[in-house]
């Protein structure tokens, strides 16, 4: 079971990030009709990172812990600040 959490994970997050560039406005055509949108592009952009870590968690190497929690303070220390931005701005 971890083999297949290794070798997935990093799949899944880039069908995560090519989703998040499927709403990128083109031209005059835009894909957010409401904030609901917005809050789906924030979680697809939190998809790859959370991939990261599962995919380091099964990867049994004894360094993997290290790597993990480096990546859950990245997590954390710039997702709220993103999101706080980002939702203020879709605000106005």
């Amino acid at each position: 079971m971890p083999q297949k959490a290794f070798l997935a994970a990093p799949v899944i997050g880039l069908i995560s990030l090519i989703t998040v560039s499927l709403f990128i406005p083109v031209f005059k055509f835009s894909p957010f009709s409401t904030y609901a949108d917005l809050i789906v592009v924030i979680y697809l952009l939190t998809i790859p990172a959370v991939a990261l870590i599962v995919g380091g968690s099964a990867s049994g190497s004894p360094y993997a812990g290290v790597g993990i929690s480096r990546e859950m303070v990245a997590i954390i220390s710039y997702e709220l600040p993103m999101v706080v931005s980002l939702l203020a701005v879709a605000k106005k």
